[in-house]
């Protein structure tokens, strides 16, 4: 996982505070969500599966924050 496994819970609350800023909600469109999951495998050295890459899972960025601190074990 690399670096972004030190990265403290407010760290990865900034970067998603950033990532909302920056980038249009990924509810509903499909584009958005594939754009997220490879942004988040980017930024976090996290894998999301084609079957991850769902509302559920990365929908809303309160709901992707979640799904990452899963990833990163801080669920």
């Amino acid at each position: 996982m690399g670096e972004s496994a030190q990265l403290s819970d407010s760290e990865i609350a900034l970067l998603f505070g950033e990532l909302q800023r920056a980038r249009r909600a990924p509810e509903g469109d499909e584009l958005a969500l594939v754009e997220t999951a490879f942004f988040l495998e980017e930024l976090f050295g996290i894998r999301v599966s084609e079957g991850e890459i769902a509302p559920e899972t990365l929908g809303t960025f309160e709901i992707a924050s979640e799904f990452v601190r899963a990833k990163l074990g801080r669920a």
